[in-house]
């Protein structure tokens, strides 16, 4: 690590300590900002800064363990298709693809299934 890295790192932390305090002081962002004299912009770039590099680390350790978050997918059905996915119980979804019925629950990892659809939707 560079002496850059070390010194983004730090303003980083420091920024992670601010924006916590903000939010648990229970006062509002521009009403924090102007009290500890904090320019409103800065404090926004600093909080992108801080979500970017969460969001990327998070989809680097999915990628080392395999393991994928809940979410959504989109599936695209195939033009002039009837088969149309259907919710059957809260938290499960079930489609019919080319004759196969395919049923999941809200732990399956979405782009596994969006994979599934798209190879059975193949001509």
């Amino acid at each position: 690590m560079n002496s850059r890295e070390i010194a983004t790192q730090y303003r980083m932390n420091q920024w992670m300590q601010i924006i916590q305090e903000c939010v648990g002081s229970g006062e509002k962002i521009d009403e924090y900002c102007a009290k500890k004299g904090i320019k409103r912009h800065t404090y926004f770039y600093w909080q992108r800064k801080l979500r970017e590099t969460a969001v990327t680390h998070l989809a680097q350790q999915q990628e080392a363990s395999g393991l994928s978050i809940s979410g959504f997918a989109e599936v695209r059905m195939l033009e002039g298709s009837n088969e149309r996915p259907s919710v059957e119980e809260a938290g499960q979804i079930s489609a019919e693809v080319a004759g196969v019925r395919i049923k999941a629950d809200s732990g399956y990892p979405t782009n596994k299934l969006a994979v599934l659809l798209r190879e059975l939707a193949r001509p």
